[in-house]
């Protein structure tokens, strides 16, 4: 199995004026650099936590269907479930290029969708995973979004509270030679993302 990001966030979690405003900078020379911290910060939280926290697209391939008739662990969260054009789909080939693509169509009550930690997808009543015959690679891929929404306010105060913590930390260490470049991430960065290893904040 192996994950990969299609879509990548239309824009950040923090703006530029939030960060700067944390960093109480009132001038333009560092723009671009507090604009590379914010997105440094946003995907550091996001490999820590396998969150996606504004809308973006990933792929899962798989190397078949889960046995049994197990659930498919969704390895980003909160994942969006909603009916139509964010739903997850599912392409799978059995044979070298014989595709079919299933449409999670979470109006239909044989197809299950949790957001759980991780997330599932999961089949009941008459629906079962396919058995399939091929040599192909790969050949099941899970495509979904996953995202709180699709602007910073969709996004958890704690979870931004976090980055500025980071993108406080890292501006005033910016030099990779200095004494406390090596310094560990703030305990509070952790304390408060912590919250959202469990599960049970979403």
């Amino acid at each position: 199995m192996f994950l990969e990001r299609i879509t990548a966030p239309a824009n950040e979690p923090l703006s530029l004026a939030e960060a700067k405003a944390h960093l109480r900078v009132d001038h333009s020379d560092d723009d671009t650099l507090i604009s590379a911290l914010i997105s440094t910060a946003r995907d550091h939280v996001e490999r820590t936590t396998r969150l996606a926290l504004i809308r973006q697209q990933w792929r899962i391939r798989l190397e078949n269907f889960p046995a049994d008739g197990a659930d498919i662990e969704i390895m980003r969260r909160p994942l969006i479930t909603t009916s139509g054009t964010y739903s997850p789909t599912i392409t799978y080939y059995n044979g070298i290029e014989t595709e079919t693509t299933i449409t999670w169509d979470l109006d239909d009550e044989e197809f299950l969708a949790y957001n759980s930690n991780p997330p599932i997808l999961s089949v009941w009543g008459s629906l079962i995973w396919p058995t399939l015959t091929t040599l192909r690679p790969y050949p099941v891929e899970v495509t979904f979004y996953a995202g709180f929404g699709t602007s910073g306010a969709d996004v958890p105060g704690p979870i931004k509270q976090a980055m500025l913590l980071l993108i406080g930390n890292w501006y005033i260490r910016r030099e990779a030679a200095s004494q406390e470049a090596g310094l560990p991430v703030p305990y509070a960065v952790e304390s408060l993302l912590s919250l959202y290893d469990s599960g049970e904040y979403q």
